[in-house]
């Protein structure tokens, strides 16, 4: 079994070495067959699991599990799980192609992920894809974590705090405005929250209009709901009784919205 894995290790080197060039050798020593690299090696043999907390604003969560043997990185595996329980890859359509990196899809994104890491056995090492750089940057993010763990020999899985930004929508209204919510979480904070309403018609922001009702500062209003919440830090209703006007409904609507979307994620 131990030839196998030495075999399919060598195999998959050789056929990385052929998109480019390496910093850091991966060899079989002459002599006893092992698999040795240039340079020395703090990672513990196991599995190794490392995890974004939340949901993105994407819908994904993002999981990465390293298996290291003898101190090397042998296996990688990466997925992007969406909010109905479905795999990245196994969508079609845009979620897994990019217009302006053709012919580059997801899985030779994933296969030139894959390559840095294990031809250079450093994070660091591995190059973010421009045009997908969300994706390329978790990516590095996690399997530096996850190495973390290695050397700590710590197996249990790590999640991951990061920096998102969400934006939802209301429905509209007898009037056409729709209400939009932009919010940034830093971790677990909810760092920064901005609400407006848009016309769906003519794009016009009710907070710089003058014509709706000039006796409304409507950006005032917007601030003040929005700076309620902040200090809340949740996405729990800041009205209180039924009799709500229609801008208090639209953004409760939105609170709800990202209430959906900004939950946590369970690694498979």
């Amino acid at each position: 079994m131990k030839i196998f894995r030495l075999i399919l290790v060598v195999v998959v080197i050789s056929s990385i070495c052929l998109t480019g060039c390496q910093e850091n050798e991966i060899i079989n020593d002459p002599e006893t067959g092992e698999i040795t690299t240039d340079e020395s090696s703090d990672f513990q043999d196991g599995e190794y699991q490392a995890a974004t907390r939340h949901f993105d604003e994407r819908g994904y969560g993002q999981v990465i599990t390293l298996s290291i043997r003898d101190g090397i990185i042998t296996v990688v595996k990466f997925n992007e799980i969406n909010l109905d329980g479905e795999n990245r890859l196994w969508i079609e359509g845009p979620e897994t192609t990019w217009d302006e990196l053709t012919p580059l899809n997801l899985d030779s994104l994933y296969f030139k992920l894959y390559s840095d890491l294990l031809l250079n056995q450093r994070s660091s090492q591995v190059n973010a894809i421009s045009g997908a750089t969300q994706t390329s940057r978790t990516f590095i993010l996690l399997a530096q974590f996850a190495l973390n763990q290695s050397i700590a020999g710590n197996t249990e899985t790590t999640y991951l705090d990061t920096t998102n930004t969400y934006v939802v929508y209301s429905s509209n209204d007898a009037e056409n405005f729709q209400g939009v919510m932009t919010a940034t979480y830093s971790g677990e904070t909810l760092s920064s929250l901005y609400y407006d309403e848009i016309s769906t018609v003519t794009g016009e922001l009710k907070s710089q209009s003058n014509d709706i009702n000039p006796n409304m500062d409507y950006s005032l209003l917007f601030r003040s709901f929005t700076e309620i919440t902040l200090e809340n830090q949740n996405l729990n209703s800041i009205f209180n009784g039924e009799n709500i006007g229609g801008s208090e409904k639209k953004y409760e609507e939105c609170l709800n919205q990202l209430q959906l979307i900004r939950v946590n994620f369970i690694a498979p």
